[in-house]
């Protein structure tokens, strides 16, 4: 009897040493947003974290507060051969300025979460001067949590079907709240370059009355005014400049390639609730004469006439676009007059696949 005592007591101190080993790996790993139930459906969400993330908060090294929420989408790693690289140069340069840890949410499928399981094993990753935690959801069902939004989205702003702007996914942002628990969130293309600490970006949000949910920097290419055209014609006055140069004082749209967004306050707004309803969004388009092709940005651009109390803008230079496909396409003698933004460049876009200037 005194033998058997002996052995259940050395198997119970294995176990406490046991727990007491694998403890900190479970605290690095962090809990779930109470939305997901990861056991069963380990594709939907999960963790992946560099050495040099902590495990609490008190571990943290001194000045770096709470981790910054951002949120990407990528997906159709093999057809799209840009996609790669380009989260590679955004990686670098968002961890080269960054002053506070970052949690990278990534909605992505199957082969670009393996494309990034792969990138968290390689030295770029592990040796990064920031703290960074990848958190995985799986598109699809992230999608389906919003799907009422894409629903009442996609018949107004994607182009035909099977195209780029097709996808569900660049209704996204306009569900973000229903997808995740968190509450002041940025969502970025990973087709840009830092040229600035992202922690001045979210510094924004202290400047949000309490009406705006969003913040996104102007379209800084005459798209608008191409597809306000029919709108403008029946126009006697157009005292909003709709579809005018920012830089000068008009409406040009905006540009849904860097976008701020307080999940929280857009749960709370039953007016929210009622702006994104497939009547009003029928509705507002109709009004408009509508038919866009850019997903949430023209929605985004629909909102900041109609709501525009919604939406904080942002400095151009937080969202530098360059690309100039409209410069060739029938607006080249008005088009520098869109693409002009004053201040040093804080963050460039590379959409439709243009350049970045070298630093």
């Amino acid at each position: 009897m005194l033998r058997r005592k002996r052995v259940l007591l050395v198997l119970a101190t294995l176990l406490l040493l046991l727990g007491y080993v694998l403890y900190p790996r479970a605290t690095q790993l962090g809990t779930t947003p109470a939305l997901f139930e990861p056991n069963k459906n380990e594709d939907f969400i999960s963790y992946v974290l560099n050495d040099t993330t902590t495990t609490t908060e008190a571990q943290r090294p001194p000045g770096l507060a709470q981790a910054l929420e951002v949120f990407i989408i990528m997906t159709n790693l093999k057809s799209r051969s840009s996609l790669g690289p380009n989260f590679r140069r955004f990686f670098a340069s968002l961890t080269e300025y960054a002053s506070k840890p970052i949690n990278l949410h990534v909605i992505c499928d199957q082969d670009s979460r393996n494309f990034l399981t792969e990138f968290s094993n390689s030295t770029d990753f592990q040796q990064s001067k920031i703290p960074v935690k990848f958190i995985f959801y799986g598109a699809k069902e992230a999608s389906e949590k919003a799907r009422d939004v894409v629903v009442a989205m996609k018949p107004h702003f994607s182009s035909s079907s099977g195209s780029y702007y097709s996808d569900d996914l660049f209704f996204l942002s306009l569900g973000l709240h229903q997808i995740s628990t968190l509450n002041q969130v940025l969502l970025i293309d990973i087709d840009v370059q830092f040229r600035a600490d992202i922690v001045l970006l979210f510094q924004f949000f202290e400047m949000f009355n309490d009406d705006q949910m969003f913040g996104l920097a102007p379209e800084l290419s005459p798209v608008y005014k191409h597809v306000f055209s029919n709108y403008l014609k029946k126009l006697k006055d157009n005292p909003q400049k709709i579809g005018e140069p920012d830089i000068e004082e008009g409406y040009a749209g905006y540009n849904s390639g860097v976008v701020l967004l307080d999940l929280e306050k857009m749960r709370l707004s039953a007016f929210y609730e009622t702006v994104i309803s497939p009547d009003s969004v029928k509705e507002l388009a109709g009004e408009f004469e509508f038919k866009g092709h850019l997903g949430d940005q023209d929605f985004f651009t629909l909102m900041g006439i109609k709501s525009p109390e919604l939406i904080f803008k942002l400095p151009c230079a937080w969202n530098r676009q360059m690309c100039q496909w409209w410069r060739e396409h029938g607006y080249a003698k008005v088009f520098d007059r869109y693409f002009a933004c004053e201040g040093k460049v804080k963050i460039y876009h590379a959409n439709c696949n243009s350049n970045i200037p070298e630093k």
